[in-house]
């Protein structure tokens, strides 16, 4: 009977284990290196010339992605506008249906918004307040308006068809690169950067929500997790981290500024996971590298607090004497086992309506007494609850197979939505409503009709 050989049986695990790690390498996208060969040669962080051609190829895939409506830029606006269509005032016959009506935020909210602010500010007046929004209202405290944004300079200085442009390929090229740079500065490989900075600037929230404010915040964050890790990786290589550190200041303060609470705090609480991680890491190495890493990290956030405080403070006070405050009060007052479980399980039976389904299945961990909460009623609004949005645009009759053509005249009354008069309004909120994907680039000649109305649009609008 054959025998069993051990020398030949040996070699097996030691195959499997190379190619355990080699798997490692290549698909692991942070620290995977590290981990699997034990204290091994690390890769390479990226010098200057590796990131200047990652900035020219996100350039390139950014132009490449917005090749239709820079084509079409002479006959269409990259914009909803064809929501108007939806309202029985402004509608045109046989110009079309509104393709998606959860975009209809950019066409009546932020590019009023942009308007009054270019307006204001060549007026030599920071628009503070707002008086067509109803009897008036907070704008630069509503938390949306963005007024200094960088990804609003373009609305300020270029015509509004070539500022959305603009401002689209400024939100996908600054996600793509700094997604890259993020990665190769957590010492993934080249392969592995590429791809994760590729779904990075393509996933579902920056597309569909390109033109808002969200993507916007973002891409900031991105780029202040970026110079966060060059800071740690300086530290650690004795280098000079004041450069990472200012990049890491200024990132954070755009964010702050870029247009929207929520997700400002989801990149905030990204930040802080980051730097725990990355000084977790330097303390098991060099100690004193952690310590002097923690406090230029800390020394970051707050300064970039401090910058964007005008911002900030404001919308804080402008939210808390707001509706919003105490609707989302009242809906968080219960016991805490409840709040518990819909914090970590917020769709544990179902979706929406909030408040129905979970909370019973957050009372079956209530088995202590707990003190009945004392119900808040909600304070009165200062803002709205609803909105008028005056729109102006001028469509020329369009066939089934071609797009209409606009002069430059009336693609510039398709934006004219801030003008003073009697009836103009634009909405103050406190956050947007959530949007789903729309045609990219308006594809149909429905999807980029503009309607010839100049009037008051009313609809409800509840964050």
């Amino acid at each position: 009977m054959p025998t069993h050989d051990s020398s030949e049986a040996a070699p097996a695990p030691a195959g499997a284990r190379e190619l355990a790690l080699a798997g490692a390498r290549e698909l692991a996208p942070i620290g995977a290196r590290e981990l699997a060969l034990g204290g091994a040669r690390e890769l390479p962080l990226p010098g200057a010339r590796e990131l200047a051609l990652a900035a020219l190829v996100a350039a390139v895939l950014a132009l490449a992605w917005l090749a239709r409506p820079i084509a079409r830029l002479g006959d269409a606006v990259f914009a909803p506008t064809d929501v108007v269509q939806s309202v029985g005032l402004a509608r045109i016959d046989g110009a079309g249906e509104t393709v998606n009506g959860t975009q209809g935020d950019v066409a009546v909210q932020f590019l009023p918004w942009l308007r009054f602010q270019r307006d204001e500010l060549r007026a030599g007046r920071v628009p503070l307040w707002n008086p067509y929004d109803g009897n008036g209202a907070p704008h630069l405290a509503n938390g949306q308006s963005a007024v200094f944004s960088p990804f609003s300079v373009p609305f300020y200085v270029l015509d509004p068809p070539l500022a959305l442009i603009a401002s689209a390929f400024l939100r996908l090229w600054l996600a793509g690169f700094a997604g890259y740079w993020l990665l190769r500065e957590l010492r993934a490989s080249r392969a592995a950067s590429a791809c994760g900075a590729l779904v990075l600037a393509a996933c579902g929230h920056q597309m569909i929500l390109l033109q808002y404010p969200h993507s916007a915040v973002a891409a900031c964050a991105v780029l202040a997790l970026a110079f966060a890790a060059r800071v740690a990786n300086a530290v650690e290589r004795g280098e000079s981290a004041r450069f990472a550190c200012a990049g890491t200041t200024l990132a954070l303060a755009a964010a702050a500024l870029a247009g929207h609470p929520e997700v400002l705090f989801f990149a905030g609480s990204l930040y802080v996971l980051l730097a725990v991680a990355l000084v977790v890491r330097l303390r098991r190495t060099t100690p004193s590298s952690a310590r002097r890493v923690a406090l230029r990290l800390l020394a970051c956030a707050l300064v970039a607090a401090g910058l964007s405080a005008f911002q900030w403070m404001p919308f804080l006070e402008y939210l808390a004497h707001s509706s919003t405050a105490g609707e989302r009060a009242a809906a968080f007052a219960g016991p805490p086992r409840v709040l518990l479980a819909r914090l970590f399980f917020p769709e544990l039976l179902g979706g929406p309506p909030p408040n129905v389904l979970l909370p019973h299945a957050g009372s079956l961990l209530d088995v202590a007494p707990t003190r009945r909460a004392r119900p808040v009623q909600p304070r009165t609004s200062t803002a709205p609850s609803s909105r008028l949005a005056e729109t102006r645009a001028t469509c020329a009759p369009s066939s089934a197979s071609s797009p209409e053509t606009l002069s430059p005249a009336a693609r510039e009354a398709a934006f004219d939505c801030s003008r003073p008069s009697s009836t103009n309004a634009a909405s103050s909120v406190v956050a947007p409503r959530t949007a789903s994907l729309r045609p990219r680039g308006s594809s149909s000649s429905s999807a980029s009709t503009p309607c010839a109305a100049r009037t008051a649009i009313g609809t409800n609008h509840r964050s």
